[in-house]
């Protein structure tokens, strides 16, 4: 079984900050499930990609490295932002978040791909990797 969902993103290129991705993702706060989704861009920021990579519980989606980067291929993007939902509604990361983004991080060099950020959504509120130094 195969789980892509495309979604048109409201901005066109992505201008570094943080907020701006929240907003497009916040309505992530209302879901019963932990979703990932990922942003793909061009050299210039350009977004190219907005798309659901898993579907997953109430406290858990699991992630395979290798579907984020068969989509960002696919799609000659060259950096990428990670976005999942925490249905707890507190954005701080987990172990395993802090592992998907080393993992993802360091599988993304080979690929010459940039990881921007990886931004948790809570309930009102979020977690950015890069704000807290942590990419």
């Amino acid at each position: 079984m195969k789980l892509y969902v495309k979604e048109k993103c409201s901005f066109t290129s992505y201008a570094s900050e943080p907020s701006q991705v929240y907003d497009e993702f916040k309505s992530l706060s209302q879901a019963d499930q932990e979703t990932l989704w990922i942003l793909g861009m061009n050299a210039k920021n350009k977004v190219m990609l907005k798309e659901l990579i898993s579907l997953g519980s109430l406290d858990v989606a699991v992630v395979y490295p290798r579907v984020i980067f068969k989509r960002l291929l696919m799609t000659d993007s060259s950096s990428l932002i990670l976005v999942h939902n925490h249905p707890t509604g507190v954005p701080d990361p987990s172990n395993d978040d802090i592992r998907l983004t080393s993992v993802v991080k360091d599988g993304a060099k080979i690929f010459d791909i940039k990881v921007l950020d990886h931004i948790i959504i809570g309930d009102s509120s979020y977690f950015s990797f890069r704000e807290r130094n942590l990419l």
